[in-house]
């Protein structure tokens, strides 16, 4: 699944990028940290034990910086987790209790450790039709037959001098398509999807929907799409194009000012004031391409659970494991702090100081994700060492 608002923005890393993934965490003091959860927790304790299911179920091995727990022995300590928070000491003895149980991790951060840059995802609904109308003119693709996946990490461990980028930009899989002459070439960008129709007539169609809710719903990455006859689909993310995400914010820089800047407005720009040209112009200057599979239940996170509202977080896998259990403190006073469970990841979310919160269904979801943009503060929990 993918996030939102870096599509609206390109953010930039104030610190020097790192020369092991490794050092992504760092133990740090719990004392340091107040683990106080402020809001309700009948929707961690769900959360937690779907997600106790799942790794117990993946058997991952899980990335605490350079010390690695099974998820076996993860999943334990989960249990231990929620018996804690669902024991009926005071919130303070309920604390002290974490930090004797726990180590604590942070992480290295956008500008200084710990420190992170908090968006919103959710999942859209929009409305949909099984044939192409004069508005729902964009349909929304299956993954094509010939998308092919290249493995770079195998021509690293192959050949000791291929080397393609640093360990923290390293794209571990490429996409790409076999021509006739045997070659495997990129494979087609956004434009030549969009606007060339390259996959016309291939019959990977899985519903048409109008074209800016379209774009919105390949960077969320997922979604549910109303059909006519009271008939729901749900789409789920399925594979990419290989292509480098772009944020279209960037495109509109001087149209639309960096206070007005929102999901909300780019949408009414794109539709109400960018010319036919321009409207092309914009969109394909974001080359990716995400292509969907139909389902009959709502999306599922890049780990294998449901989506947790206010609970579940995306982060950058290179240097954080899904299946995780973290602490999130806002340095806004007005928006509660909480443990969330890092379960998902997208291919637009890169760097070890970005987060991305899951805030629920539908339009008031959406209203709140295209503007949120918060600092905060990311701690992991880990088992105490033996």
């Amino acid at each position: 699944m993918k996030n939102l608002l870096l599509v609206l923005f390109l953010f930039g890393c104030a610190r020097s990028l790192l020369k092991k993934t490794d050092d992504a965490l760092r133990e740090t003091s719990p004392e340091s940290v107040i683990l106080e959860d402020e809001l309700e927790t009948n929707s961690l304790i769900k959360a937690l034990e779907e997600n106790i299911t799942q790794l117990k179920k993946n058997k991952p091995l899980l990335n605490f910086g350079n010390r690695i727990i099974s998820g076996e022995v993860y999943a334990d300590s989960l249990v231990e987790f929620i018996a804690i928070i669902k024991s009926n000491d005071s919130s303070l003895e309920k604390e002290r209790r974490i930090k004797e149980k726990f180590d604590l991790y942070e992480v290295y951060g956008r500008d200084d450790w710990s420190e992170v840059l908090v968006t919103a995802y959710y999942t859209p609904v929009i409305q949909g039709s099984r044939y192409k109308t004069p508005i729902l003119s964009r349909p929304l693709y299956k993954k094509p037959d010939d998308l092919v996946k290249v493995d770079v990490k195998e021509f690293q461990r192959v050949f000791d001098d291929f080397h393609v980028f640093s360990e923290e930009e390293e794209i571990s899989r490429f996409r790409g398509r076999i021509t006739e002459e045997k070659k495997i070439v990129p494979y087609w960008s956004r434009e030549q999807i969009d606007f060339q129709d390259v996959l016309k007539g291939k019959k990977l169609e899985l519903a048409w929907v109008d074209p800016v809710e379209a774009f919105f719903l390949q960077i969320q990455g997922s979604g549910k799409v109303d059909l006519p006859g009271k008939s729901d689909l749900y789409v789920h993310y399925e594979d990419q194009n290989g292509h480098d995400y772009h944020p279209i914010g960037k495109e509109l820089l001087g149209k639309i000012s960096m206070e007005e800047m929102s999901m909300q407005r780019i949408k009414s720009y794109l539709r109400e004031e960018a010319s036919e040209e321009e409207f092309r112009k914009i969109l394909s200057s974001d080359s990716s391409y995400v292509f969907f599979r139909a389902e009959k239940t709502p999306p599922i996170t890049s780990f294998g659970t449901q989506v947790h509202e206010n609970r579940t977080i995306a982060t950058d896998v290179r240097f954080y494991s899904n299946g995780t259990l973290a602490f999130l403190k806002f340095d806004n006073k007005f928006i509660p702090s909480r443990f969330v469970i890092d379960q998902d990841t997208g291919g637009g979310l890169k760097g070890r100081g970005r987060v991305d919160l899951y805030v629920g269904e539908g339009q008031k979801a959406g209203e709140f994700a295209g503007g949120f943009k918060e600092k905060g503060k990311l701690y992991y929990l880990a088992p105490k060492r033996l």
